[in-house]
């Protein structure tokens, strides 16, 4: 639990319309670890603050068949992400809508792992661009954009070395080793084993593995 003062810009709840306090008032909710409540809204955990914008994108927003959309999972470090009570979570939901998504309409829905990227960098660049319509990526072309996309390259940015987001944080908190098994810096082995315990018995029947 944080008190207000730590809780970044984003998060805060102020300025929030009726009609999300309405809904708030009728919503099941958990203490939080980063803001002091969350709140579960159709299937997913929120702050007061981001059911806001939830709202507004689900009224507003109209996606186009030339949006690119990058997802990924917010940190979460145990107990509240085994528990799927977190930001966004439940985590597994997420990757299990978005990999069954890629399986049924794989022309608009592009799943890719780290690991594999990682392992595959060359072939997995080939598939994202041909996903994303850019044709035919030769060898010195895939060579360059592993180069210019590298950890190192990206890492050492003025603007990711030096800036900041709307929030305050500063852009280099998103930079660690990169590395496959960087969870060794921050996890014993113990709480590995319950996350990928937890993660087994989720996906179980998917056809999906998740491995770190």
């Amino acid at each position: 639990m944080s008190s207000s003062s730590s809780v970044p810009d984003y998060l805060r709840d102020e300025n929030l319309t009726q009609k999300t306090k309405d809904l708030i008032s009728s919503l099941p909710s958990e203490k939080g670890w980063l803001v002091c409540q969350m709140y579960q809204f159709q299937g997913r955990w929120h702050t007061q603050a981001l059911l806001k914008g939830i709202l507004t994108c689900q009224k507003q927003f109209e996606a186009k068949d030339s949006d690119i959309i990058l997802v990924t999972n917010p940190k979460s470090a145990v107990e509240a992400f085994c528990q799927g009570k977190f930001i966004g979570g439940p985590f597994w939901d997420h990757v299990l809508e978005y990999w069954y998504a890629s399986l049924e309409n794989p022309n608009k829905v592009l799943f890719v792992s780290y690991e594999e990227l990682k392992k595959k960098t060359g072939d997995t660049i080939k598939r994202i661009a041909e996903f994303l319509g850019c044709g035919f990526v030769g060898e010195e072309e895939v060579r360059a954009i592993v180069k210019l996309c590298s950890f190192e390259s990206l890492s050492s940015l003025e603007v990711n070395r030096e800036g900041k987001l709307p929030s305050g944080m500063e852009t280099r908190a998103f930079f660690r080793k990169g590395e496959v098994g960087g969870w060794r810096d921050t996890l014993t082995e113990f709480l590995a084993e319950v996350i990928d315990r937890t993660i087994e018995e989720k996906f179980q029947g998917s056809g999906f593995k998740f491995s770190c």
